[in-house]
């Protein structure tokens, strides 16, 4: 509760006072807190505070094993493409780009879904060379401290339309090739407010033992604009709880009945979604998805699944933007 007040605070820059004269009032006169809990709840808020700009890093950061960093490859309705990543290292762009290659030979392709979420990464000059894969012109595309990484101007378009779907747990190098992408107009971004992290790190071992990680240069993109460290927010916003969303990863055709919906065992974890930009005819009503599944990288021809509804809100929302601004291009306008 007393968090809530703070937060609710909207204080001017020029009316700010110290912060330590402010932790030293709170530690005299605030009563009902020990040494420790205060301690906690003042890391707790500071930290808070500098989202995506500092944080501690726990004993089992880094740790888990995420496997390859392509984890499945799906067609839709035989000409929707659909990759979702891990995460983004050294070996992604060349794997992304032999599947892309794979799905265009194998499928008339009138778009792609490039899922990001729960993807990670910290380098970011593979992020550069992932979103290069998208963009047909020569271009400046990133900038990570090492000098600007421009696009190669290519003789075959690049797949598209394209959507990228993000979520809280999007970070790092994954945040910079959404950001990348859609500076380019070469994509749109489908999801909720990304987790952030896209910047350049630091390590501090505090007295405790305790690493503190800090931003200590930003992530820019092409035009010279700075990825928020704290994340970035969508263009179309379609909110969903992540354990909710990772079991869609495992099958986007099942409802998810939770605790909330449990009574008309029908999926309502969409709570809210926002359109960040002008889509005209991109907001269709969702159609039958048919699929076609591989978790290879490498792509051949598949036996269709016979139809079923895809109940991923996100992907579901996703494809509908592919299959509008698929049919939009088949008119292109005209002049009176």
């Amino acid at each position: 509760m007393v968090a809530g007040l703070f937060w609710n605070l909207r204080i001017h820059a020029s009316e700010l006072p110290p912060v330590g004269e402010i932790l030293d009032l709170l530690r005299t006169n605030l009563t009902g807190l020990d040494a420790q809990r205060f301690n906690q709840l003042a890391v707790q808020g500071v930290l808070q505070g500098f989202d995506g700009y500092a944080h501690l890093i726990s004993s089992t950061e880094g740790d888990i094993d995420r496997g390859a960093s392509l984890a499945s490859v799906k067609v839709f309705e035989s000409n929707l493409g659909y990759v979702r990543l891990n995460q983004i290292d050294e070996s992604t762009p060349k794997a992304l780009a032999e599947v892309i290659e794979g799905l265009r030979a194998t499928n008339q392709l009138k778009g792609v879904v490039l899922d990001l979420r729960f993807a990670v990464g910290t380098n970011f000059g593979a992020a550069a060379k992932v979103a290069d894969i998208f963009v047909t012109a020569d271009q400046p595309l990133l900038d990570w401290g090492e000098g600007i990484y421009s696009s190669s101007a290519k003789s075959l378009p690049p797949p598209s339309p394209l959507a990228i779907l993000v979520n809280q747990e999007t970070h790092g190098a994954a945040v910079a090739v959404a950001a990348v992408l859609r500076e380019a107009n070469t994509a749109m971004i489908v999801g909720s407010k990304t987790g952030g992290k896209a910047a350049r790190y630091r390590d501090f071992t505090l007295s405790s033992g305790q690493p503190l990680r800090i931003a200590i240069a930003t992530i820019k993109t092409g035009s010279g604009a700075v990825i928020a460290p704290e994340g970035i927010r969508p263009d179309i916003e379609v909110s969903s709880r992540p354990e909710v969303e990772r079991a869609y990863l495992a099958d986007p055709f099942t409802p998810i009945v939770t605790r909330t919906n449990a009574s008309n065992a029908t999926n309502q974890i969409v709570s809210s979604v926002h359109i960040r930009k002008k889509l005209t005819e991109a907001d269709l009503v969702r159609s039958r998805q048919v699929t076609r599944e591989t978790n290879a990288p490498q792509v051949t021809a598949m036996t269709p699944e016979p139809p079923r509804p895809v109940r991923d809100p996100a992907l579901a929302r996703a494809l509908d933007l592919l299959k509008a601004l698929s049919i939009v291009r088949q008119f292109p306008p005209t002049s009176n």
